[in-house]
């Protein structure tokens, strides 16, 4: 018999079987086991095809949230596709003015954490005249509310709620 277990600060997506154990054939059963952080679990959080996302409802800069939410071993969310985004608005902001993403101007270039090109979204989801970089000093991205909300160029050191994911 084997007993599997999830490494500390991890735990099982289902109640699952732990434990394979030698079947008559001479083979292993199966254990789906599946470990996620601990973050993951609990109060404000969604799921949207194998993605898991968390709502920290408490206002941070932008380098603080990213700490945040890789302390909970997660990351800034990416926004890359609009049944993403009509998940993320329709379930987790309400009420706030404003949500950071991972995304950040990098040598000039806005991008989401993972280096993956913004500009590549065709500009599907920014504010009406965004980016604007005003004052040349708005390098992260947000989801701010207009009307609905749109992605938003702002300040990294301004402060705004925090939305982590996690892809499995």
């Amino acid at each position: 018999m084997i007993r599997y277990i999830c490494m500390k600060g991890y735990k099982t997506k289902n109640k699952v079987p732990l434990t394979s154990t030698c079947l008559d054939n001479g083979t292993w059963s199966s254990v789906e086991l599946t470990c996620l952080p601990e973050a993951v679990f609990g109060t404000d959080i969604y799921e949207l095809n194998n993605t898991y996302y968390k709502l920290v409802q408490m206002e941070q800069d932008w380098e603080s949230a990213k700490a945040t939410c890789d302390g909970m071993g997660l990351h800034l969310v990416d926004i890359k596709y609009q049944e993403e985004q009509l998940f993320i608005t329709d379930n987790i902001v309400h009420d706030y003015d404003c949500y950071w993403t991972g995304g950040r101007r990098r040598n000039d270039k806005l991008v989401w954490l993972d280096g993956t090109d913004i500009a590549a979204s065709n500009g599907w989801n920014w504010g009406n005249n965004q980016p604007s970089n005003y004052g040349g000093s708005q390098n992260c991205i947000t989801l701010k509310d207009y009307n609905g909300y749109k992605w938003n160029d702002k300040s990294c050191s301004d402060q705004c709620y925090v939305i982590c994911e996690l892809a499995q």
